[in-house]
């Protein structure tokens, strides 16, 4: 497992990228082949791979991390770059991770819709089964 360059990490610089695109005539950004940024209702921002909203991004901090039942390389890559976390796979299981370094401390199972916020290891030690 590699480090991998977040593109995107915060609602804050996926506004940012739409804001610079609107001003440009656009009202969607491309960030890859078939991956693009596009904003959603109640001001939230979405990257969406092919039809699927894999990344959401919500002004309030939260972010969204679905796979729309495609349990892919590709969607794990892309979820990967455009978002603060890393999901990795494990015999067939999908994990996430708070960034590129894969602290045991901070990796949950990856559930499809799952909503996560950036804050400190602590916090997600507290999820894990003791």
């Amino acid at each position: 497992m590699g480090r991998r360059n977040h593109l995107i990490q915060s609602y804050q610089q996926a506004r940012e990228l739409l804001n610079l695109r609107k001003s440009q005539g656009r009202d969607y950004a491309k960030l890859s082949h078939n991956v693009y940024l596009e904003p959603r209702a109640d001001n939230c921002i979405a990257v969406k791979y092919h039809d699927t909203d894999i990344v959401v991004y919500h002004p309030d901090g939260k972010i969204e991390l679905h796979c729309g039942g495609w349990f892919t390389v590709t969607t794990k890559q892309n979820i990967s770059a455009f978002s603060p976390f890393t999901v990795w796979q494990e015999k067939k299981v999908w994990y996430v991770n708070r960034g590129p370094d894969f602290d045991p401390g901070t990796t949950v199972l990856f559930k499809d819709g799952m909503i996560l916020m950036v804050v400190v290891a602590a916090f997600f030690q507290n999820l894990l089964p003791a």
